[in-house]
């Protein structure tokens, strides 16, 4: 097959927080997957001690679709925040520590597709 359709009718949604919606598009391809994440004066991950963390053999694209959303990276050599608005993204490689805030809505590109050990929450 060369080509593959994702529909919105085969789409689900999942609250994850006050604020946060996460509305995965399935799995098509191991390749790769599409989610779409939504903030509301909220933050990804909801636990204000916790992180996100890329684990070995994944990475993220994260595209700013509507809204502005503060990213904040936590590495060894401090804090890092920068403001994205509509357009704009950022990607994101295995080992990297961060957090999302803010109101908008994400396009999130995983590669490979996500599976349930692409992600871990250590504290920050």
């Amino acid at each position: 097959m060369s080509f593959y359709i994702s529909k919105l009718d085969k789409q689900t949604q999942v609250r994850k927080g006050s604020g946060f919606i996460v509305r995965p598009t399935g799995k098509l391809v191991d390749d790769f997957s599409i989610t779409y994440i939504e903030l509301n004066d909220s933050r990804d991950p909801p636990d204000s001690d916790k992180a996100t963390e890329i684990n070995k053999g994944f990475s993220c694209i994260y595209v700013v679709i509507q809204g502005r959303l503060t990213f904040t990276f936590y590495e060894q050599d401090g804090v890092k925040e920068t403001i994205l608005q509509e357009k704009e993204y950022v990607y994101v490689t295995p080992g990297t520590k961060y957090q999302i805030k803010g109101t908008g809505i994400l396009l999130t590109i995983a590669l490979p597709a996500y599976s349930d050990q692409m992600y871990s929450h250590p504290s920050i």
